[in-house]
């Protein structure tokens, strides 16, 4: 039996612009100007500044099949139990620490649906883009919407960059990556979605 191999080839377009020099260095100054009143590093290249945007955020929902499962501890008997079939939101981005090395952002501010039914287990892992040593922690809060709309909540994501001697580490650019379980929101005829 032979297996076969698949490539699926992906593309996202960027808008094309040639930028001359002038204009480049116009674009940095724009970009330094910019991290001045923002307060934070912009990593941006000169063609996303020119069109002020830029990708900070991927997310993708696994289908929920019976590979797709959490996994629940019962706390007064001993043993566990499945839930499955699940469907998980798999997330990432880019952020900055602020100035007191933290950085407080909802997961709903870097994925493009709005209707969803977060719940535990939330997992997160950070990484930093710093050549000296630098340590990334993360907490979470799952929040109802703002303003509310039960059942669609959020996730408040609170990242703290440190230094080895457990300082704050302040500015630190950093990628992260969320994997939550989310309930399929289904409606009726009728219905709006947003």
């Amino acid at each position: 039996m032979h297996a076969r191999a698949c490539v699926i080839e992906t593309r996202v377009e960027e808008p094309e612009m040639s930028i001359d020099p002038e204009m480049a260095r116009k674009l940095a100054e724009l970009k330094k100007q910019l991290e001045e009143v923002t307060g934070r590093e912009i990593d941006a290249s000169p063609e996303q500044l020119a069109i002020f945007a830029f990708p900070v955020g991927s997310a993708f929902y696994a289908a929920a099949d019976e590979s797709a499962e959490v996994l629940w501890r019962r706390i007064i008997f001993p043993g566990k139990f499945c839930v499955t079939p699940v469907r998980l939101l798999e997330a990432s981005g880019r952020s900055t620490t602020g100035s007191d090395g933290k950085s407080i952002f909802l997961l709903s501010e870097f994925i493009c649906s709005g209707l969803n039914e977060f719940s535990e287990p939330v997992y997160l892992l950070a990484t930093p883009h710093v050549a000296t040593a630098c340590y990334m922690t993360m907490t979470h809060e799952i929040i109802p919407r703002d303003p509310p709309s039960p059942p669609f909540n959020d996730v408040r994501i609170t990242a703290y960059s440190w230094a080895p001697n457990g300082i704050a580490a302040p500015n630190i650019s950093f990628d992260w990556r969320c994997r939550v379980p989310s309930a399929e929101i289904i409606f009726g005829p009728g219905r709006p979605e947003a």
